[in-house]
This record gives structure tokens, sequence and C-alpha cells, in this order.
């Protein structure tokens, strides 16, 4: 007897990349649910023995199935937008896009006034979720990340930080008996 499990949670489409020495032939666009990958005509693709791309894929993943956020950062996956891009170890030169574009029902759910949008990829060596160059518009409801290599890559709603007002010390002036030195500057910062 065999059993044969499908997590319905996960779908991966593969796709065909025209590729002739390392490099794209034509633009492509890979789409799978929110997600699309927007690889440029001459990106040099490789796998991750140096070999030319011939293909990729980008499988679905839920939140639940993601590898954890530490305890204590300031944020949290926004549920619905994580995808595992394979093959592991491919590498674009230069970067190619990925783009997420934001259901109206999710983004009426973000508060973007006090959040900030970005993507993030996970780095399984370190087993830490670093940034992307992240770019989000609010008129398309789209979601841009440059991104290098494959990985895990998943959207998170990160908490605002302000920035510190930077507060010049202008030194005053010492005098008396033999004149006083100036004396240095400094900046200090405030929140």
């Amino acid at each position: 007897q065999k059993v044969v499990a499908v997590d319905q949670t996960c779908i991966a489409i593969a796709f065909p990349i025209p590729i002739e020495d390392d490099c794209v032939t034509e633009p492509v666009v890979v789409s799978a649910g929110t997600a699309s990958l927007h690889i440029q005509k001459g990106v040099k693709a490789v796998d991750k023995e140096g070999k030319p791309l011939p293909w990729v894929s980008i499988a679905s993943i839920s939140s639940a199935d993601l590898p954890p956020v530490p305890a204590g950062a300031r944020f949290a996956p926004v549920e619905g937008y994580a995808y595992d891009l394979k093959p592991d170890g491919a590498t674009f030169e230069p970067e190619i896009t990925l783009t997420l574009s934001i259901e109206e029902e999710d983004w009426s759910t973000l508060d973007l006034e006090n959040n900030d949008l970005k993507v993030k990829w996970y780095d399984e060596d370190t087993r830490q979720w670093e940034d992307v160059p992240t770019t989000v518009s609010e008129s398309t409801k789209r979601v841009n990340a440059t991104i290098a290599h494959f990985s895990i890559f998943a959207l998170f709603s990160e908490e605002k930080t302000t920035e510190p007002t930077p507060t010049p010390y202008i030194p005053g002036r010492s005098g008396g008996g033999g004149g006083g030195g100036g004396g240095s500057s400094y900046t200090s910062y405030t929140e």
C-alpha cells in the first residue's frame, strides 16, 4: 500500500530560461500567485556549480512554514507573501526583481503609518533573516525587491524607527590666564 500526501499550500511552478553562454537571451517574467520574477536580457544566470541556469521555480509557502523570526524582532511576516525560489544556489548578475502584488484586502490591513514593508531572505548559514533592497509603490500596491540569488524570500511588516536628530555641540571659548584651548566638537544624537 502506498500513501501519497499533497501539500496544497505549496505549489511550485518551474519555467525554462532562454540562456546562452550563461546569459539570458530574452526578458523573462515568471509569475505564480502574487509573486513574479523579472529577469532582463543579458543577465548572467548560473546555478550553484556555475553552470548556465536552465530553469527557475517559485513555490508559495505559508508563514507557518517559514524559518523562525528571532525573539524580540521588530518585524513579522505578512501572511501569504512568502516564496521559495529555486534552484538553490542560483545567482544573477546584475540582480533581478522579485515583485509582490499585494491583494486589496491584505493592503487595507497593513499599518503603513507605523510599519515599513520589507522583503527579507533567509540565510541558512547564519539562521537569520536579511534585508534586501525593497521599494514599495502605494499607488500600485506592489513591493519590488532586488535579489542576486535564490533562497526563501518573504514580505515582512517592520516597525518604523525614528531617525535620531543630530544636535551639534558648539564649543565655548575659554579664556583668561594664558588663553585656553578651543576644545573639540562632537555630535550627540537624541530621539
